[in-house]
């Protein structure tokens, strides 16, 4: 069997002859821990890599079933409104003129917007929520921040129990108005009627 001395300087004291093949295992168990260490970093960065992807992966889904839920909610209020033009034909030519009962159910409809417009805010603030969506909720609360009866609304009752920083944004929005609804419906009726007795 080959040998290894592993001697000092002279006059210190030397250690027993190590057999070579230890030393050639020693070697190789080296190699080994250095490969598993490599091993396992990359087995980490992978482990990283495959964690972004699920996380995208869930954000995604997650947008889906957000966006889902608010082209929902928005056919539903459609659907309501289109219960009610008698109501509605009131608030933007007569807001004075709604009894208590059309003032109520008008009241019911704008509180449930306003919260799902809320709702909207709050997924869009926290990446839930794409830019264009959001501006799509936005120009709703635009226009109906644009009829007296709502902005009197949001006055009294609508700004209770919201989030201060939504508050704030229909607050702004309300400032800095400068629709006229009810000019904007009329010119539209007008369109509408030429267009009708006028075809093409």
């Amino acid at each position: 069997m080959r040998t290894c001395r592993a001697g000092g300087p002279p006059g210190t004291a030397t250690r027993p002859d190590v057999p070579y093949t230890l030393v050639i295992v020693r070697i190789e168990w080296e190699i080994v821990a250095a490969i598993s260490e490599a091993i396992g970093a990359i087995a980490v960065v992978i482990s990283l890599i495959y964690l972004a992807f699920q996380v995208r992966q869930n954000t995604r889904a997650i947008k889906g079933a957000t966006l889902g839920a608010i082209t929902s909610q928005q056919k539903d209020e459609l659907r309501w409104s289109a219960e009610m033009p008698h109501i509605w034909k009131k608030a933007i030519e007569a807001p004075g003129s709604l009894t208590f009962e059309e003032s109520f159910q008008l009241g019911e409809w704008t509180t449930a917007a306003f919260t799902a417009r809320q709702n909207e805010f709050h997924q869009y603030r926290n990446g839930l929520l794409d830019r264009e969506i959001w501006l799509g909720s936005e120009n709703i609360i635009r226009l109906l921040v644009g009829l007296e009866w709502i902005r009197n609304w949001w006055q009294e009752h609508g700004r209770n129990d919201r989030s201060a920083e939504f508050v704030e944004l229909v607050d702004r929005l309300i400032s800095k108005n400068t629709r006229d609804v009810v000019s904007e419906l009329d010119k539209a009726l007008i369109h509408q009627q030429e267009k009708a007795g006028n075809p093409d």
